[in-house]
């Protein structure tokens, strides 16, 4: 077996308590039906023991199966009750990683399996941590492979973070063709970050309609045409770069962001309302009803272009950043789960990252302050479904599921 990550997840070490926004809170803590039991029969002191009794809710019903047997109750603040005082966990003091749950003993690591003989491990960047690690790569992601040396449990057990992709999908045999070939276009530094948006975007349709067809054979060539002429990259990127006032992009980008707050308002936790909170004030977006019972969005544009220039001006002096972060999201995406479509969240993601970042940053923000910004954007998008599901489908009800709407959300 192989084992394929970027170096600088061998840099990763959890800030625990001096964290700005622990992962130990505001979202549900599951454990396995394994490590439930396991915990429960633990020998530990009294105090643990009665934390524990306090901590946990069996889950009822079709989810009570899997990883999702028991989940942790948190506390009125939203915070997990098994940390002590210093914000650290008891259960990892007293007991060993090995008594945390699934998500405690793995997050913010992202592995799965390709194939029969290849594992891969990226690092989540809604951790505060990892979008430091992302800020601090100058020279670009580099990814590595070696031998894989057996000690991982979980791995070993079968128990990845998304589903393993299987040797039976049709594209499999040009996987790594197509996956090189989309970090080869995001750290391409002769294109803008936008435009080397377009060009991913171009290469995932190309790819997903070989597969469709049934003509995954073109692949190889397409990519290596790609490698091997930059000409033809500035051509691509011409050719899809929409004619669109920065006026008419805001009112898309703030629609696409109205729609996934009045969601978290309906549905969603404390803490995420709260960060949704944060943007929507920063732009102040307000919503009325219209007499078709359509509800209208509006906002205050002049905000909207302010916080705009704060990101443009961050991509463009510091243009690896976006860079690195856009390859982190990309590399772990299963593409058996659909090239166009994770090139489509990976575009929504892109346009939201200008919506969201501007709103947490202060006015005299350090690199600190940016990580922070980044995971919470990953937070409140990627990492709740409000991007792979709903925003999705938004996108299909309306038939702009297409390369020139993404082109639109990108420049």
């Amino acid at each position: 077996m192989k084992l394929k990550k970027f170096t600088y997840c061998n840099e990763f070490k959890c800030m625990a308590e001096k964290c700005p926004e622990s992962c130990c809170q505001q979202w549900s803590i599951f454990f396995s039906r394994h490590d439930y039991l396991n915990l429960r029969n633990a020998q530990c002191s009294e105090e643990l023991k009665k934390a524990i009794d306090k901590a946990f809710v069996r889950v009822n019903g079709n989810n009570a199966q899997g990883l999702n047997y028991a989940v942790v109750r948190l506390d009125e603040k939203g915070i997990c009750p098994l940390l002590d005082d210093k914000g650290l966990c008891m259960l990892q003091k007293e007991l060993g990683e090995d008594y945390s749950g699934y998500a405690c003993r793995t997050f913010p690591r992202l592995k799965t399996k390709i194939g029969g003989d290849t594992y891969i491990c990226s690092l989540d960047m809604s951790c505060p941590k990892t979008a430091q690690l992302l800020i601090a790569q100058r020279e670009g992601l580099i990814l590595t492979e070696k031998n894989y040396d057996g000690r991982d449990k979980l791995l070993n057990s079968g128990i990845y973070s998304s589903p393993a992709v299987s040797e039976s999908w049709e594209g499999f045999p040009y996987y790594w063709a197509i996956k090189d070939t989309q970090i080869y276009i995001l750290q391409n530094r002769r294109l803008t970050v936008p435009e080397r948006m377009l060009v991913l975007g171009y290469f995932s349709q190309k790819t997903n309609e070989y597969i469709n067809h049934k003509e995954g054979g073109k692949i190889p060539a397409l990519a290596q045409t790609l490698k091997n002429n930059n000409d033809v990259w500035g051509n691509i990127a011409d050719s899809l770069k929409p004619d669109q006032s920065r006026e008419s992009y805001g009112v898309k980008s703030v629609g696409i962001f109205a729609k996934m707050l009045l969601r978290v308002r309906n549905k969603g936790k404390n803490h995420l309302k709260e960060l949704f909170g944060i943007v929507a004030d920063s732009m102040e977006i307000t919503f009325k009803s219209a007499e078709n019972k359509n509800i209208e969005t509006s906002f205050n544009s002049e905000k909207y272009l302010e916080a705009l220039a704060v990101y443009e001006k961050i991509e463009r002096e510091r243009s690896y950043i976006i860079e690195n972060v856009l390859v982190n999201l990309i590399f772990p995406q299963a593409l058996s789960e659909g090239i166009w479509k994770n090139y489509f969240i990976a575009a929504i993601f892109y346009n939201l990252l200008k919506t969201c970042v501007p709103a947490f940053l202060p006015n005299d923000f350090n690199d600190e302050d940016l990580a922070l910004a980044i995971s919470r954007t990953a937070k409140m998008t990627v990492n709740n479904e409000l991007i792979k599901k709903d925003a999705l489908l938004d996108f299909l009800d309306n038939r702009s599921y297409t390369l020139p709407y993404a082109a639109f959300l990108i420049e």
